[in-house]
């Protein structure tokens, strides 16, 4: 979790015991699915996605975001590469993160995972077409 200056939540990370050892059977892409506001509260619900061996896609990880500024995704970035590490000892960041378009989260990767490139979902492309 982390805490603004005024001790209010600002970021809160999610990921099972499961999730954890999901991180480590994926292949090296993941999907950041944000821009979900949660209810009044308006808080933003992100899913990291993650490609199992076996081709099946699955949650490896939630982050509640107050507000969708680069320090909060530099954060969740940061922590979603520390849980998989602490479940397994290490980790290596994704060659590919498809995300759906997010300005903020386009600048961002290559700060946090510098060897990652990232790309728009086909599903959001086909959307601005349309």
């Amino acid at each position: 979790m982390k805490v603004n200056e005024l001790e209010q939540v600002e970021v809160i990370f999610v990921a099972t015991g499961v999730q954890r050892r999901w991180c480590h059977t994926w292949s090296d892409v993941i999907w950041v699915d944000s821009k979900h506001a949660v209810l009044s509260a308006r808080w933003y619900v992100v899913s990291f996605n993650v490609l199992s061996a076996n081709g099946s896609t699955l949650p490896g990880a939630f982050l509640l975001m107050r507000s969708e500024v680069s320090e909060n995704w530099k954060w969740g970035l940061r922590e979603f590469g520390m849980a998989a590490q602490k479940a397994h000892g290490e980790w290596q960041e994704p060659s590919v993160v498809f995300q759906d378009d997010d300005s903020t989260l386009n600048s961002v990767v290559p700060q946090v995972w510098k060897e990652s490139q990232v790309h728009h979902c086909l599903w959001h492309m086909k959307r601005a077409w349309e």
